[in-house]
């Protein structure tokens, strides 16, 4: 964090002075601070609107602030404009007025059951950008407590997302989840280069763009259950992220044995 001094006009002949506190990147925002930052790729805010909302001043105070100051304000959030972070938390524990949790930090109480329904939806928004496809996605990931995703009514609750939670907040969920992803695709390198393509390398240019790949995670929980198969809803059940680490090895073992 680094601090910000302001001075605006008051009470016309005297100046007063506030102190903001500016986040240098995206892992030290704050819950509404990456709410008002996902509003930016989803609505047309003003200046002044940005800048009460992520550093919580009133927006009579922000309209104070000549236009030259507050191109200079938000120039020290620029960050925000490369949204490529890696994350492993989500910003937005609880859907407000829902009662639906987000996964845990690291998603260390994720089944690897539960990670492959909502990834899977999370690509399937990637792909087509429906405002279903989002709401499918959010429904699967974001549970209430004590909930599975297996026994609950999907349809009804991608109806509840899709009426009861707004746009700008759907959005911020997906935006923390692909942050969350690249983490998952730096410490678990060879698992992900494997079931889908890298999106940062450079492709070769074709006619039509190519959709990411939807990661084919049957596949995956086929390759570790072997032929155990009499245990195979066991390791359904595991913690994603103990399947990701297995897998991850033995990738990593089998490329190094080449």
């Amino acid at each position: 964090m680094k601090e910000v001094r302001i001075e605006y006009p008051f009470l016309f002949v005297f100046r007063k002075t506030t102190i903001l506190h500016v986040p240098e990147e995206w892992i030290d925002l704050s819950g509404p601070q990456f709410a008002v930052c996902a509003r930016v790729f989803t609505e047309n805010i003003s200046d002044e609107e940005f800048i009460a909302g992520f550093f919580g001043i009133k927006k009579s105070l922000a309209k104070r602030v000549d236009k030259f100051h507050q191109y200079k304000l938000i120039e020290t959030v620029e960050f925000i404009s490369n949204p490529k972070a890696t994350i492993n938390f989500f910003f937005l524990p609880e859907i407000p007025g829902t009662g639906l949790l987000a996964p845990e930090k690291k998603l260390k109480d994720i089944t690897f059951e539960h990670f492959s329904i909502f990834d899977s939806l999370f690509f399937d928004y990637v792909n087509d950008k429906k405002e279903e496809s989002l709401a499918k996605f959010i429904a699967a990931l974001y549970l209430k407590k004590k909930e599975k995703i297996t026994g609950i009514d999907f349809t009804a609750r991608v109806r509840f997302i899709a009426e009861k939670v707004d746009k700008s907040t759907q959005y911020a969920i997906f935006l923390n989840y692909t942050f969350i992803r690249k983490w998952l695709s730096k410490i678990f390198p060879h698992l992900f280069g494997f079931v889908e393509d890298d999106p940062d390398e450079p492709k070769r240019k074709t006619i039509r763009p190519k959709k990411p790949n939807r990661p084919d995670w049957i596949t995956v929980l086929d390759g570790l259950v072997g032929e155990d198969i009499i245990n195979y809803e066991r390791y359904k059940q595991l913690p994603c992220i103990v399947v990701f680490r297995t897998i991850n090895k033995r990738i990593k073992n089998y490329n190094h044995g080449k």
